[in-house]
């Protein structure tokens, strides 16, 4: 099921912790909940999808070094803010859809994690739909 070079999910933590600000913390040696969700959720789909999803990693890089002149990981905090704000709202659909494709991996991976519930005050119902019944 391993789909993701160290490299690749050190860069991945990286965009964890712009994405969502409490994920700035994941760093080294992540959660591996993190990783069995995000790498779960992309076993099952097509190779293609998968190769195409790594191809937008470079691509954020290579967007970063033609805008700044330096790859996404050697930006300061606002210009990455920039790069990622140009592929959510920017022009290029395909962009657009790997970007949201990326996020809801993290979210996924971030908030999917069973200890995070208590932290973020998510504390459901063991019964379930009873509690909306009057």
């Amino acid at each position: 099921m391993r789909i993701f070079s160290e490299n690749e999910k050190k860069f991945i933590e990286l965009l964890a912790g712009r994405v969502v600000a409490r994920a700035a913390g994941l760093g080294a040696g992540a959660d591996e909940r993190f990783w069995e969700i995000i790498e779960g959720t992309l076993s099952g789909k097509p190779v293609k999808l998968q190769k195409q999803f790594k191809v937008f990693l470079i691509v954020i890089k290579i967007l970063s070094f033609l805008r700044f002149g330096r790859i996404f990981e050697r930006l300061g905090a606002s210009q990455q803010e920039v790069i990622l704000h140009f592929l959510q709202d920017g022009p290029i659909v395909i962009f657009r859809k790997g970007f949201w494709g990326l996020k809801a991996l993290i979210f996924m991976g971030y908030y999917g994690r069973q200890k995070i519930g208590p932290e973020i005050h998510y504390t459901p119902s063991k019964r379930g739909n009873e509690m909306l019944k009057p």
